[in-house]
C-alpha cells in the first residue's frame, strides 16, 4: 500500500516538473530548489571585450559591450614572456632600460635634441606599465596627474596663471617624451590657440625669437605676475638679448633713453626695418 502511494506520488511529482518545465520561470524555482547554481534566466549578462585578444568575460548584471578593462602590452598579451624575460634568471629582464624597450620601440634619442627627464634617464616605467593599465597608452596614471606625480602643482598655477591651462591636458602643449627646447614643447604649440597673428611669411621682418618659434623667451608658459605672461617686465626684457650699449649709441635713442622699447618696436612682426611702427612724425 505504502510502495503503490509513493510511486503514485513519485509520477505525479515528475508530470508537475514537465509541464512547469515549459516555462523558464517556474523551471528554474523547481531546478533551484532541487540544485545548487543553477541559472536564473532573468539575469542580465555584461559583456567585457579584451581588445588585445578578442576575449570575452562574462559577469552578472545588465549586457552592454564595454571598453577593456586592462590594455595590454602586446608581448604580454601573447604571453611571450621570454621576449623581456630571462627565464633562465628567475624572470630578471633580459636587458636594461631602456634598451629592453628599444628591442621594439624606436630610440626616442634619435628624435628630439631635447628629452624628458624619465627618457633621458632611461626610465619608461616612470609613467607607462610594462604589462598592463587601466589607462591607454600603459600610462601608470591617468591625465595630468601623471604629470603632477612629480612636477609641483604649485610651480605651474601661480599667478597670472595662463588661460584655461588647468583645464587643459599637459600633452596638449608639451611633448611627453621630447622637443626642441628645454620646455619640450608640441611644435608651434601656442599657435593652437592664438590665431590672431598673421603668418609669418606674410611680413617682411619677423623678430628672432618668433622666427624661431621660441614663445617662451619672452613669455612664461604657464603663469606670471607680469602682463601678457612676458617673464620680465619693461625693457628689461628686450636688454635680457640687446645690448643696451648698442642701443644707446644708435642716433634715434639718443633722446628716448627712458621710452619703453615697444612704443616705436612692435615685439613680434613688421614690414619696417628693425620692426618700428608706422608712427605719426608727431608722436
Amino acid at each position: 500500500m505504502f510502495k503503490r502511494a509513493f510511486k503514485y506520488y513519485q509520477s505525479f511529482f515528475l508530470l508537475m516538473l514537465i509541464v512547469y518545465a515549459c516555462s523558464p520561470t517556474s523551471a528554474y524555482r523547481i531546478r533551484s530548489f532541487l540544485f545548487d547554481g543553477v541559472p536564473d534566466p532573468n539575469e542580465v549578462i555584461v559583456v567585457n571585450i579584451d581588445s588585445t585578444n578578442n576575449s570575452i568575460d562574462s559577469t552578472e548584471n545588465n549586457i552592454r559591450l564595454t571598453k577593456p578593462d586592462f590594455y595590454k602590452h602586446p608581448p604580454y598579451a601573447k604571453k611571450e614572456c621570454s621576449s623581456c624575460h630571462d627565464r633562465g634568471a628567475m624572470g630578471k629582464p633580459k636587458l636594461d632600460l631602456p634598451e629592453l624597450c628599444y628591442q621594439c620601440h624606436e630610440p626616442i634619442e634619435r628624435q628630439y635634441p631635447a628629452l624628458h627627464g624619465p627618457v633621458s634617464s632611461g626610465q619608461c616605467t616612470m609613467c607607462h606599465s610594462p604589462h598592463q593599465s587601466k589607462f591607454e597608452n600603459l600610462l601608470v596614471i591617468e591625465g595630468r596627474n601623471l604629470c603632477l606625480n612629480c612636477h609641483e602643482e604649485e610651480s605651474i598655477t601661480g599667478k597670472g596663471i595662463h588661460l584655461n591651462i588647468t583645464e587643459e591636458s599637459c600633452t596638449k602643449c608639451h611633448n611627453p617624451h621630447g622637443g626642441h627646447d628645454k620646455f619640450i614643447l608640441q611644435k608651434e604649440t601656442c599657435f593652437n590657440c592664438h590665431e590672431n597673428k598673421k603668418p609669418v611669411n606674410e611680413y617682411q621682418f619677423v623678430h628672432g625669437p618668433v622666427a624661431a618659434g621660441e614663445c617662451n623667451l619672452c613669455h612664461s608658459n604657464h603663469d606670471s605676475s607680469s602682463e601678457n605672461l612676458l617673464i620680465i617686465q619693461g625693457n628689461n626684457l628686450c636688454l635680457n638679448c640687446h645690448k643696451t650699449s648698442d642701443i644707446i649709441k644708435s642716433e634715434p635713442h639718443l633722446a628716448n633713453k627712458k621710452q619703453m622699447c615697444t612704443r616705436c618696436h612692435d615685439p613680434h612682426l613688421s614690414n619696417n626695418q628693425y620692426l618700428t611702427l608706422n608712427l605719426k612724425k608727431d608722436s
